[in-house]
């Protein structure tokens, strides 16, 4: 695969005019056969470690361990809860995002060896999941990630046909911008030219923290819903650090399916190892 160009349909007209001998058809779901078992393992290990951090999140306002980390007084509690920070916690959704990028990468290719039009396809499929993080996170729990996915995979979808340096310097960019950004706040807090509402913001956290607590545990289920309502709308507003990371993921995946990486695992092994022995100490 040139760096310069990625070989995908030619133009929007291109794309909205299927040809050939597969014109016409549709996707289907993928065959046993057809399966990449290394995606599968891998995507079942991300989920493991998403559901390790959720779990306790189930039980808990989100906040609470920065907030009050003396909520488990027992050693061996504050041990379990140290160990699910250290190990878990801000790792798996990371694997997850990437394959997720690589999935769309792997619709994008079926959808062009079937001669399918792919934007309907893709379109319905982020509008459905869109659907189920929305009914997720209004009747079960506001920590849903999956509407979250949904959005910024319409932004993907916009960037699919871009080159493959193109899509390098939206990673690197998408990557870096959230770090960039903290960095200019706490100098900015830092020096005075803002004020430290550091203090302000945690008396605020303390407190929505106790009516959670209260809420969830003794309210009604319309008091549960506003509650639930507006904890979904708070985490809304992180998306802006966490987003623009979860798109570069994205877009690291599809790099990597456009490269058919996970196709020849084989093949590429040597790469697999060089990345593990650079990235295993950092991560």
């Amino acid at each position: 695969m040139s760096d310069e160009a990625y070989s995908g349909p030619a133009s929007p007209a291109a794309e909205d005019v299927p040809t050939g001998p597969a014109a016409g058809a549709s996707l289907r779901p993928v065959g046993l056969a057809e399966r990449i078992t290394e995606l599968d393992v891998l995507r079942g290990f991300a989920i493991f470690g998403i559901f390790m951090v959720n779990l306790q999140m189930f039980n808990i306002p989100m906040t609470l361990p920065q907030i009050d980390p003396g909520y488990w007084p027992a050693a061996v509690d504050r041990a379990a809860n140290f160990m699910v920070s250290f190990l878990f916690q801000g790792k798996f959704y990371t694997i997850f995002s990437f394959l997720f990028g690589l999935g769309i990468a792997i619709q994008i290719s079926r959808a062009d060896a079937r001669a399918v039009v792919f934007r309907p396809v893709i379109r319905r499929r982020l509008l459905a999941l869109l659907g189920i993080g929305l009914l997720h996170a209004a009747l079960l729990w506001y920590g849903d990630i999956l509407s979250t996915y949904a959005v910024i995979g319409f932004l993907l979808v916009l960037l699919r046909k871009r080159s493959d340096r193109a899509l390098k310097i939206w990673f690197a960019a998408l990557f870096i911008f959230p770090l960039l950004l903290h960095l200019t706040w706490v100098a900015l807090t830092q020096s005075g030219v803002i004020p430290d509402m550091g203090p302000e913001i945690l008396r605020e956290l303390r407190k929505d923290m106790l009516v959670s607590l209260d809420v969830y545990a003794n309210g009604s289920w319309s008091e549960i819903f506003v509650k639930r309502a507006g904890d979904f709308g708070s985490m809304w507003q992180g998306v802006v650090f966490f987003g623009a990371n979860i798109l570069a993921l994205f877009i690291l995946g599809l790099l990597a399916g456009r490269r058919q990486l996970f196709h020849e695992v084989a093949t590429h092994r040597d790469l697999f190892r060089r990345v593990r022995n650079w990235t295993a100490g950092p991560g």
